[in-house]
């Protein structure tokens, strides 16, 4: 009996080391970037004013969740990035701008596939017109949870379409963005 315990334990923490060694990496396990940028980052497009933006690769970099239940015939997946920051020094040679102290922005959906939501804070977006206050600049930084709901079995990405808007003076709201929602193992 303790042999099998023993052997149960180092199995567990060999598991264990290995799940903490493979943490911040990849799916092929090549570890991320440092400069990579792994939420979307907030400001307008120009200094003082401006369309609201979002710099992040949507064509290029899906949201990634994970199978989090299964409950009656359903697998609900979810996960938490990218998550929204508004930047706190102009990129100018990327032609975006801080936003102002104080500027609250507010995401709003633009457009849905059913299944597809974000979370934030219990507020839950899962329809067109639906609306979250992400925060107030400086310090602008939030993740929500990316919520996917298929039917058992299935994979299938889905998308969710989004603009930041603004009541502070001189800035305007941003375009519709797509982020699309994919299930990884």
């Amino acid at each position: 009996m303790k042999r099998w315990y023993s052997r149960s334990l180092a199995m567990a923490a060999i598991a264990l080391a290995i799940t903490l060694a493979s943490d911040g990496c990849g799916r092929d396990n090549a570890p991320l970037a440092a400069e990579e940028d792994v939420d979307m980052l907030i400001g307008s497009s120009a200094d003082g004013a401006g369309a609201l933006q979002i710099d992040f690769p949507f064509a290029e970099r899906k949201v990634e969740v994970s199978l989090s239940a299964n409950l009656g015939g359903f697998d609900f997946y979810s996960g938490t990035e990218p998550g929204f920051e508004a930047i706190e020094e102009s990129q100018p040679d990327d032609n975006l701008f801080a936003l102002a102290a104080g500027t609250t922005v507010t995401v709003e959906i633009t457009a849905i596939e059913p299944g597809a939501a974000m979370k934030f804070e219990g507020a839950t977006l899962d329809a067109v017109g639906a609306t979250f206050v992400l925060g107030t600049t400086p310090g602008l930084h939030i993740h929500p949870e990316w919520q996917l709901t298929l039917p058992a079995g299935v994979t299938a990405d889905r998308s969710i379409s989004f603009k930041l808007t603004t009541d502070a003076a001189g800035y305007s709201a941003s375009q519709a963005y797509t982020a699309t929602i994919t299930v990884v193992p």
